[in-house]
């Protein structure tokens, strides 16, 4: 399938919604959500943009290790220094654009290049090409990413340059890797050669057997590896003498040519194709796993805390609280806001069992226990219920005086701890109303702390957020791949 020739009006709809699904979750508890940025942005940032234009210049990562020469090299093709270079180490800190066709929308997530700093025109670079001139892995872009993994990621072509005296050391591999599972077209250049031919030619052949050995390359030779012999640095240019470089000029050059660049861009766009699809499938067993983790966890919270407001409600019927009859409303509170962090301590015991759930306990020992504003809610509500068993005690009976209210709603407030309890004789006529009364005002009160319950749990919910949904799925597929 060769994608750059489709119509883009009909992917370019389907990658954006692709895109727009990705972005709408995350991966909490079963891992994987690296792999989902980094789909994503495969997608919003590399393939929408090219597949809209695929005949603009090609973009080439030049990318190695720190002291290869990799700045030198620039302002040699260019022949004028635009690209600094020097011996600190690193010198280049962040990526620089040469480019005669403004940036390219593909590296629009670098900030400092979409606002101008690190983009040179003046001179163009050969027809048909954008070079980037990128810092070493060690530097970082965003975040804990290498700025050059994030160049490379949004090229079309690399060139890897590693010196004659560190070829062999693993620094510069990570980059190898990613241009080969991206299948870009890659010039490997060793600089800063000795310039006896004789070890040129060891140097080169033992570079091009470690690529082939690790499948870079494909066959015998050290076809697409180029040596650059160490040569006289000129302070007016920052680079080699054109005679140096003429090879690697040669090599850069053909890159520029249109067909060769059209069928560059269409073999990475092939392979970024390739690669979502099989990322979506990857991604979509990873929101199968998020969905399952999630529902355990929630089903953590609703056991733990369902279990101590069934305790507390049988407590109540069955007159274990009778006690509290005689003390103010905030007992009431204290009884719920102490069983408040035994259901918190039950979900963090089974949360701890399992890997998603010790993950979201780390460095979270306060979930050990009831929320801060727990006892604040808890208060809220036992106030309220209090407040309102003067209502419930007079029923229809509106205008009592308000003594005998205050008597009618202590009554109340001892039946309801205290079920087993009987109206004393001077209340005959009304016994059996608040009895009644009393059956009312314990459901009130369960239903009071259940309200302080579902505050306290609700950040362990938060915790987990929402659970993944069959339309996520949906959304997370390819209309090629229903077929």
């Amino acid at each position: 399938m060769v994608l750059a020739a489709q119509d883009p009006d009909g992917l370019l709809p389907v990658l954006r919604g692709v895109s727009d699904a990705l972005g709408s979750f995350r991966l909490r508890h079963g891992g994987g959500d690296e792999g989902r940025r980094a789909l994503r942005a495969r997608i919003r940032d590399y393939l929408v943009p090219r597949l809209l234009d695929p005949d603009s210049a090609l973009v080439v990562a030049v990318v190695g290790g720190s002291g290869s020469g990799k700045s030198t090299l620039v302002n040699s093709l260019a022949r004028r220094r635009i690209s600094a270079s020097g011996p600190l180490r690193p010198t280049t800190l962040t990526p620089l654009v040469w480019t005669g066709e403004g940036l390219p929308p593909t590296l629009g997530s670098f900030p400092a290049l979409v606002a101008g700093r690190g983009v040179v025109a003046d001179p163009p670079p050969p027809e048909g090409l954008i070079v980037v001139d990128t810092p070493p892995p060690s530097v970082a872009a965003d975040g804990e990413r290498a700025a050059a993994m994030a160049v490379l990621d949004a090229a079309d072509a690399c060139v890897f340059v590693a010196s004659g005296i560190r070829y062999a050391d693993a620094a510069g591999w990570d980059l190898i890797d990613l241009a080969a599972r991206r299948r870009l077209p890659t010039l490997f250049v060793i600089n800063r050669l000795p310039r006896a031919p004789e070890i040129q030619n060891l140097l080169l052949d033992d570079f091009a057997r470690r690529l082939t050995a690790r499948g870079v390359l494909a066959g015998a030779g050290r076809g697409g590896v180029v040596g650059v012999a160490e040569g006289p640095v000129l302070s007016e240019s920052g680079g080699l003498p054109p005679e140096w470089v003429g090879g690697l000029r040669k090599e850069i050059e053909a890159l520029a040519d249109p067909l060769a660049r059209r069928r560059a861009v269409e073999r990475v766009i092939g392979a970024a194709w390739h690669e979502v699809r099989r990322g979506l499938g990857a991604m979509r067993g990873a929101l199968v796993d998020e969905a399952v983790a999630a529902l355990a966890l929630g089903d953590a919270v609703e056991a733990g805390y369902r279990a101590v407001e069934s305790e507390l409600a049988a407590a109540l019927r069955g007159g274990r609280l009778a006690a509290l009859a005689a003390e103010a409303p905030e007992a009431l509170a204290a009884v719920v806001v102490r069983r408040s962090s035994l259901a918190a301590r039950r979900v963090a015991a089974a949360w701890e069992a399992g890997p998603a759930g010790a993950a979201l306990l780390a460095g979270r020992p306060d979930l050990w226990a009831h929320a801060p504003e727990t006892a604040e809610e808890a208060r809220t509500q036992a106030a309220a219920w209090a407040a309102g068993l003067g209502r419930r005690a007079a029923g229809r009976r509106i205008r009592w005086r308000r003594r005998r209210a205050r008597r009618q709603a202590a009554m109340l407030y001892r039946l309801a701890l205290d079920p087993f309890h009987r109206p004393e004789p001077g209340t005959r006529g009304s016994g059996a109303f608040l009895v009644r009364a009393a059956k009312e005002a314990r459901a009130a009160l369960a239903d009071s702390w259940r309200v302080v319950l579902e505050a306290d749990a609700e950040r362990f919910r938060s915790l987990i957020g929402p659970v993944p949904s069959g339309t996520l799925l949906a959304r997370l597929r390819l209309a090629e791949e229903e077929k």
